[in-house]
């Protein structure tokens, strides 16, 4: 029950409008491949910056117990390789997920 109504529920036509001639058929399984590409691809997302932040942090630490400036430099160069490394592997990781579900094949 709500405030605009005193019943439960609003009632309901089921025969529908004699002039709307278009039926639903809301299929459940219909857009299953897209959707675990999408789900997927949040999947492949959150598992990539959590290791990206891993990373960060553990430059970081290494940042704060350098000793001399040519350890900032060499700590600063393996960040970057690295971060380079793996934002490369992540793209193409996406852009196989990507391809799943812009060219999503129908559950069988």
């Amino acid at each position: 029950m709500n405030m605009i109504t005193d019943q439960d529920r609003l009632p309901v036509a089921r025969e529908g409008h004699p002039e709307f001639h278009i039926r639903w058929s809301m299929e459940p399984w219909a857009a299953t491949a897209s959707v675990d590409a999408l789900v997927d691809i949040g999947s492949e997302m959150q598992s990539f910056w959590a290791a990206r932040f891993r990373e960060d942090c553990a430059s970081h630490h290494r940042f704060l117990h350098s000793r001399s400036p040519a350890d900032l430099v060499e700590i600063q160069a393996d960040f970057m390789r690295k971060a380079v490394n793996d934002y490369r592997l992540y793209t193409a990781t996406m852009g196989k997920l990507a391809e799943r579900l812009w060219f999503a094949k129908p559950a069988a």
